[in-house]
């Protein structure tokens, strides 16, 4: 049955669209970090791609709220070290959300 009062649930997820790729073979995998401007940080050690896609969700809701701003770090490692990473970041609106890319 549904709530009788609505309930509003919120998750931010990445989809990395272009897997890295490791010289000698190695498999990667990912940290992936999200941390908010107001001091909320979650990390996901050893994400792996499933069909070879990337994807990863903060799903932690009652943490995200209107008016902040979200980034996510994507570190590849193949086992022996860390490559570039990459980041993301949104502000959360009560219009939607605002991406920009860093």
């Amino acid at each position: 049955m549904p709530p009788t009062t609505p309930t509003l649930r919120l998750s931010l997820a990445v989809e990395i669209a272009e897997p890295s790729v490791d010289p000698e073979g190695n498999p990667v995998t990912y940290t992936i970090v999200w941390e908010s401007n107001d001091g909320y940080r979650i990390e996901h050690h050893d994400v792996f791609t499933i069909g070879g896609r990337i994807m990863d969700a903060m799903e932690q809701s009652e943490k995200i709220k209107f008016g902040q701003t979200w980034t996510v770090t994507v570190t590849p490692n193949d086992g022996f070290q860390d490559g570039p990473s990459a980041q993301l970041t949104a502000r959360i609106t009560s219009c939607g959300t605002y991406w920009l890319m860093k």
